[in-house]
C-alpha cells in the first residue's frame, strides 16, 4: 500500500505539482521583483557551480609552521536557484576549505553538503522545498500547503521537522566528529581526509536521544570538553530545548527552558557554570503570510529577555530571567562569571527586519549585558564609546566561558565587511584594525591559537577575502596579536568564494583523531 501511494504521489507530482510550482514561482517572482531578496543572488552573494580539489596553491608570504590542519567555512550556495522568493539563509550548504600541509603547501576544496534535501532536488533537477524567501503573501501560503500535501503523499522525502535542513550555516568539532550545521536539523557528520577533501558520513542523533533541532552554535567547554547546545521550534511547544553532551559525545540531558512563544533564537552563551539564552521579540507568525506579510515579525515595542540556567539543570524552574531594552542578537562572543554577576559580550542591533537583513534596520554593535543572579539587578551598554557597526565576533576559543580580554569583529560597510577590528574588553578601546583594502570584503575572522601560546592574543586570524576588481577570492592569515596591516600569508584560490557564515580551524591532531 505504501509503495502504491508513493507511485501515485510521484505521478500526481509530475502531472500537477511541478506545473503548479512553476506557475507559483513565476507569479511570486513578478511580485517580489525589486523587493528584498534579489541582492542575495548577485555579486559575491551569487552561487558558484564548480566543486574543486586544487593542490599546490600559490601563496604570498609563508604559512606559519604551526598552522597545520584545515580551515573550513560554511555558507549558502543554491544548486537549483529558485525562481520565486529567495533569502540569503535559504541556499544549500557549501563548505570551502583550505588544507595547510606539513610542508607549507596548501590545498583548496569545496563541496556542497549533500543533505537529504539536496539529494531530492538533484533527482528532480529543480527546487522542491519552501524557503524563507518564499514566505510572503497568499502565494507563499499556497506553497506551504502544496509542500504539506507532497509530504503527506510521500513524494518528497526528508520533509519532517528534523529532516528539512540545508546544513549551510556553521561547522563544529566535538568528540572526534566534524559536523556541518543549520538550526532546524540534526548535525551532518563530515569526514576530513588527509588531502583536504570533505565527505558526508550521515546525520548524528546521539543514539536516538536527540529529539529536537540542533543550533548552528554549540559551545565546547575548553576545560571539561562538554558540549552545550539547544534547538528551537516554530511549530509547537516546547519552543526551546537545551541539551548537554559529555566529553565522550553522550547526550546527558535535555531540558525545556520555558520559552512561551516561537521565537527565532540563533545563538546562546556559556560560562563555567551556566548557560545563557536570549528571548528576543523576533517571532514566527504563520498567519501573517495569508495577509501578504512576511512570516517573521520583530516586535519593536516588546522587551528582550535573557535567561540564565545552571549548566546541568533539569528544570525550567531553575531559569532566572532578566528584562532589557528591545533588541536582537544574532551572535555572542563569550560570557563569564564575576562573583554573582554574569557578563555576556555580543553584537546587538536595536531592531531587525529578517526579510531584508542587509539593507534595513539591522545595525549591530559590540555590546555588554550584565545580570546579577543574587540581586536581580541588570545593566547593558555599548562597549565602544563611539560604536562601530560590526558582526561575527570571535575570541580565542581556549578562554570561552571565562573572563576574556580580546574580541575580534568584522566591521560592516555597505553589504560587506571592510576591516577586522580587535577590541580590548577591559578598556572598550579598539586596539587594532586590519583593512582588507578598497573594493575588498572579508568575513568572520576565526582565531587560531599559536602552538605553545603564552598570552590570550597569541594566534592567527583566518578569513576569506573577496576582491571586486578581480571577482576572485583569497584566504588571509593575519597576526591576531600585532594586528599588522600586512597579512602573514595570502593564499590565492582557484575560484570565487561567495559570502558565507561561519568557519573553524581543525588541527592536524583533530583530523587524525576523527571517529569516522
Amino acid at each position: 500500500f505504501i509503495t502504491l501511494l508513493s507511485i501515485m504521489g510521484q505521478t500526481v507530482t509530475r502531472l500537477l505539482f511541478y506545473p503548479l510550482d512553476s506557475i507559483l514561482d513565476r507569479l511570486q517572482g513578478r511580485m517580489i521583483q525589486g523587493k528584498p531578496g534579489g541582492i542575495y543572488l548577485e555579486g559575491n552573494f551569487a552561487p558558484v557551480e564548480t566543486e574543486y580539489v586544487h593542490h599546490a596553491l600559490h601563496i604570498q608570504g609563508e604559512i606559519p609552521e604551526d598552522l597545520v590542519g584545515e580551515f573550513v567555512r560554511n555558507g549558502p550556495n543554491p544548486k537549483h536557484v529558485p525562481k520565486g522568493g529567495y533569502h540569503w539563509f535559504d541556499g544549500d550548504g557549501m563548505l570551502h576549505g583550505v588544507r595547510f600541509h606539513q610542508d607549507g603547501s596548501a590545498t583548496y576544496v569545496n563541496r556542497w553538503t549533500r543533505t537529504r534535501r539536496l539529494i531530492e532536488e538533484e533527482k528532480a533537477n529543480r527546487p522542491l522545498f519552501v524557503r524563507i524567501g518564499e514566505m510572503h503573501g497568499k502565494l507563499g501560503l499556497l506553497k506551504l500547503m502544496t509542500a504539506s500535501i507532497k509530504s503527506f503523499l510521500g513524494v518528497v522525502k526528508g520533509t519532517s521537522l528534523l529532516e528539512e535542513g540545508t546544513a549551510n550555516t556553521a561547522v563544529h568539532y566535538h568528540d572526534g566528529v566534524f559536523m556541518a550545521l543549520v538550526e532546524n536539523d540534526k548535525p551532518l557528520a563530515i569526514r576530513i581526509f588527509n588531502d583536504g577533501r570533505l565527505e558526508e558520513i550521515g546525520k548524528l542523533d546521539y543514539d536516538g536521544k536527540l529529539k529536537h533541532p540542533f543550533t548552528a552554535h554549540p559551545k565546547n567547554d575548553p576545560i571539561t570538553n562538554e558540549m552545550m547546545f539547544f534547538g528551537y521550534s516554530l511549530r509547537k511547544k516546547p519552543y526551546v530545548q537545551y541539551s548537554v553532551a559529555s566529553a565522550e559525545g553522550k547526550l546527558l540531558r535535555t531540558t525545556d527552558i520555558g520559552v512561551n512563544r516561537p521565537t527565532m533564537m540563533h545563538d546562546f552563551a556559556i560560562t563555567e557554570n551556566y548557560s545563557i539564552f536570549m528571548d528576543h521579540p523576533l517571532e514566527f507568525d504563520g498567519k501573517r503570510i495569508a495577509s501578504g506579510k512576511f512570516a517573521f515579525i520583530f516586535h519593536e515595542d516588546a522587551p528582550s529577555r535573557i535567561g540564565v540556567i545552571p549548566r546541568h539543570s533539569n528544570s525550567k524552574d531553575d531559569m532566572k530571567w532578566f528584562e532589557f531594552k528591545t533588541g536582537y542578537v544574532f551572535h555572542t562572543a563569550t560570557a563569564w562569571e564575576e562573583g554573582n554577576e554574569i557578563v555576556m559580550i555580543c553584537c546587538r542591533s536595536e531592531a531587525i527586519q529578517l526579510d531584508d537583513v542587509v539593507n534595513t534596520k539591522f545595525k549591530p554593535y559590540l555590546y555588554e549585558y550584565r545580570m546579577n543572579l543574587e540581586t536581580g539587578v541588570s545593566s547593558e551598554r555599548n562597549i565602544h564609546e563611539t560604536p562601530i557597526a560590526c558582526e561575527f565576533p570571535t575570541i580565542n576559543p581556549s578562554v570561552l566561558g571565562r573572563k576574556t580580554r580580546y574580541c575580534y569583529c568584522a566591521e560592516l560597510e555597505g553589504t560587506g565587511f571592510s576591516k577586522c577590528a580587535k577590541t580590548d574588553l577591559e578598556t572598550g578601546n579598539i586596539v587594532g584594525q586590519i583593512s582588507f583594502g578598497e573594493g575588498r570584503s572579508g568575513g568572520e575572522c576565526v582565531f587560531v591559537p599559536k602552538v605553545n601560546n603564552q598570552e590570550e592574543d597569541d594566534g592567527y586570524l583566518l578569513t576569506f577575502v573577496y576582491d571586486e576588481a578581480t571577482n576572485g577570492s583569497t584566504l588571509w592569515v593575519m597576526d591576531a596579536k600585532t594586528m599588522a596591516e600586512e597579512p602573514i600569508a595570502i593564499v590565492e584560490l582557484p575560484q570565487r568564494v561567495p559570502y558565507g557564515f561561519h568557519g573553524i580551524y581543525v588541527s592536524e591532531e583533530k583530523i587524525k583523531n576523527q571517529k569516522y
